[in-house]
């Protein structure tokens, strides 16, 4: 099934992809992309779409997928599991640390004061 990227052709960047509806609807177009991407209506002009075999949605696009511009147009290239891996992992720095850790330094640091005040106590 067919999917269609709305991309920025001077970033060469994913904004939007989007597989074919299930049923008889086509491809969504350029206008609905850009809605669902909520683009405002006086960058729309400039961005374009390709569309591209498989079902694919935009942070599958986004992970595995990147744009070339090789002079003639636009291709839709395939990340190397390399690639895909290092973006992964720099969305995990990204990221910071999880709630479970921040809980976890959390009640560290409040068992430290505790200690703390026990031997205040103490004296």
């Amino acid at each position: 099934m067919p999917s269609r990227i709305l991309y920025d052709p001077e970033a060469l960047e994913i904004l939007r992809c989007q597989p074919k509806p299930k049923g008889s609807a086509g491809l969504p177009s350029k206008d609905a992309l850009c809605r669902s991407a909520k683009v405002p209506d006086n960058q729309r002009d400039r961005l374009k779409t390709v569309d591209i075999e498989g079902d694919t949605l935009t942070s599958e696009a986004k992970l595995r997928l990147k744009l070339e511009d090789n002079g003639e147009g636009v291709r839709v290239q395939r990340r190397s599991q390399e690639e895909v891996q290092q973006t992964l992992e720099e969305r995990e720095r990204e990221k910071g640390p999880s709630k479970i850790e921040q809980m976890e330094a959390r009640i560290e640091e409040l068992e430290e004061r505790l200690e703390e005040a026990e031997h205040v106590k103490e004296e």
